[in-house]
């Protein structure tokens, strides 16, 4: 167990519009930022919900809401506002193309009344100013229900509740880099939930989706269609992917028919095969690992962070190093066990410096309160005692709840950047981006 008492801030002060080392992108009931990342441009992109609506925030490098994008750095708007059954719209993630435009990605839930509950994937794709792109889809939104509705069955209350809250759309893309040192999108991955008949009964799985940056279906990946990502007669969450050229890498939960859960990783080829020699038919597992992010730690291992839950223990943020070729756990990461952090509640984001050095964020484990904790360890799994002299921080300490859900590296500004939300009073949230100096 990794355990230290901290009270140093890393908040970098050059950093928002009040240069108080944050910046509020917008307030009110359901507000949450749920990643962050540097475009090719070197502003700050992030991706958030607010209220039923998607959203897109656009910040200078100095961490200021940018005019130039939408109305005050700020675009809200709904996959579909005008359907009878008033459906909600949540932004997930942001993809870039070479041309310059901007792919929001996220999903759309129908809530029951009229009929069913369902979710499906949905984009819309943006000019650098925030303009809809009539030439995107219908009007500059695409919602991917055509190739699903046949898959979605929510009348099972366990298969419903899977389908449409703990798993929802998310993605990551595929960039290639110029000699102008700019970089942009070439695929997208995108993971969506799904129900699946076996035998008589509906067990929860997963579609593994891929795009271009047009929003077809990319032929070169299982002949031009969704990869059902699942176990027979086994409940299977996917809440984590990551994506390189040559490899295709999945986190998630697999709960056997009558069994305990247990977190899962998948491996797949670039034409969305199982990679062969990794675990069994490109599946592994880890006992009471819940993985939520997914990394690149060296050219033979992937890190998975997330959380870890065992019986009659709390639970705990959690990371684990992975081999990329065989699955099996790397031996100078911790030993080769799972390293259990117990001032995180969770680890929701990882990413990987240049020089091999690890950032988490997550939620505060600390008693009565629910606040952001970040953390840099070393390649080996140890705290970092030459970040805040600790390895890891919390922040801040005087709102009622408050969490990460990503993290990115600023290099231009040598900057961790965090997306995630604040709960100063009960219901009333704030998504916010935050800085912390590396």
């Amino acid at each position: 167990m990794l355990k230290k008492e901290n009270s140093v801030k890393a908040l970098d002060p050059d950093f928002g519009s009040e240069r108080q080392g944050y910046e509020i992108l917008v307030a009110g009931e359901s507000q949450i930022a749920n990643s962050v990342r540097v475009g090719p441009d070197g502003r700050i992109y992030s991706a958030f919900q607010s209220g039923s609506d998607y959203g897109i925030a656009v910040l200078t490098e100095a961490g200021i809401l940018d005019s130039s994008f939408g109305i005050d750095g700020i675009v809200t708007g709904s996959f579909s506002k005008e359907h009878e059954r008033n459906p909600a719209s949540n932004g997930q993630s942001i993809v870039f193309t070479e041309d310059g435009k901007i792919i929001l990605i996220g999903d759309i839930y129908f809530p029951p009344g009229v009929g069913n509950p369902e979710s499906y994937p949905a984009l819309a794709r943006f000019d650098t100013a925030g303009v809809l792109d009539s030439e995107f889809g219908m009007g500059g939104h695409l919602i991917l229900n055509a190739p699903f509705q046949r898959y979605v069955n929510s009348t099972f209350p366990e298969v419903s509740e899977l389908h449409n809250s703990s798993t929802g759309t998310f993605a990551t893309s595929i960039n290639i880099q110029s000699k102008s040192n700019a970089w942009w999108d070439t695929r997208i991955y995108l993971v969506h939930p799904y129900a699946l008949e076996s035998q008589g009964a509906f067990f929860a799985a997963a579609l593994l989706i891929v795009l271009d940056t047009d929003g077809n279906m990319a032929p070169e990946f299982n002949a031009g269609q969704p990869l059902i990502v699942g176990r027979e007669r086994s409940n299977t969450a996917i809440f984590t992917l990551y994506a390189e050229e040559n490899l295709i890498l999945l986190g998630g939960l697999v709960q056997p028919d009558q069994g305990a859960s247990r977190g899962a990783f998948f491996r797949y080829n670039v034409d969305g095969s199982p990679h062969e020699g990794y675990g069994k038919q490109g599946k592994d597992w880890d006992e009471g690992m819940w993985p939520y992010s997914l990394t690149r730690r060296d050219d033979n291992s992937f890190l998975a962070a997330g959380f870890r839950s065992a019986d009659h223990l709390p639970v705990r943020g959690a990371c684990v190093a992975i081999n990329t070729d065989d699955g099996s756990k790397c031996d100078d990461f911790n030993g080769g066990s799972t390293l259990i952090s117990d001032f995180a509640q969770s680890w929701n984001g990882v990413a990987t410096q240049l020089d091999g050095k690890l950032l988490f964020v997550g939620k505060y484990a600390g008693a009565g309160v629910d606040n952001l904790v970040c953390s840099r360890m070393t390649a080996a799994g140890m705290l970092d005692p030459t970040y805040v002299g600790t390895g890891w921080e919390v922040f801040p300490q005087n709102v009622f709840r408050g969490g990460a859900t990503g993290v990115s590296i600023q290099t231009s500004k040598a900057r961790m950047l965090v997306s995630g939300w604040l709960f100063r009073e009960p219901g009333m949230g704030e998504a916010l981006i935050a800085a912390f100096k590396l």
